[in-house]
């Protein structure tokens, strides 16, 4: 699927669960990096994550610090080194494409981003990056 029919179908909530994968998640919010402002880029990822969720029925699935720190993640990254292609932003961050889990487990300790709070509330990280 093209960034623009993946952007459109995210956008309608029209993507299916299985369609939404890790790979897409990382896709679709690197476009709007990409393309936006962090604040516009935030509220649009954000706004129709949330209705996609509601789509599958989901909605509890929403993680509003997993979600901040990878957009914030993606953000610096992409601000560090810029690319044009998701392509070429998933050959140089490879590190969170194979294991966003190991990548999180990084910057912050399992019951702090397991917790509600964390669920609910964008929180900062609680560790150091080794």
């Amino acid at each position: 699927m093209t960034d623009e029919k993946l952007l459109a179908a995210f956008e309608a909530a029209t993507l299916t669960y299985k369609q939404f994968t890790h790979r897409a998640h990382v896709n679709v919010a690197w476009l709007y990096v990409r393309d936006f402002t962090l604040p516009v880029a935030s509220e649009k990822f954000i706004r129709h994550l949330k209705a996609l969720n509601k789509v599958h029925g989901v909605s509890a699935n929403y993680h509003e610090t997993i979600t901040w720190f990878m957009l914030l993640l993606i953000a610096d990254r992409q601000g560090k080194n810029p690319v044009v292609t998701f392509e070429d932003f998933e050959a140089n961050n490879s590190d969170m494409m194979r294991d966003a889990k190991g990548l999180l487990a990084r910057y912050y300790k399992d019951e702090t981003l397991w917790g509600d709070h964390a669920r609910r509330c964008f929180t900062l990280p609680d560790k150091l990056a080794l």
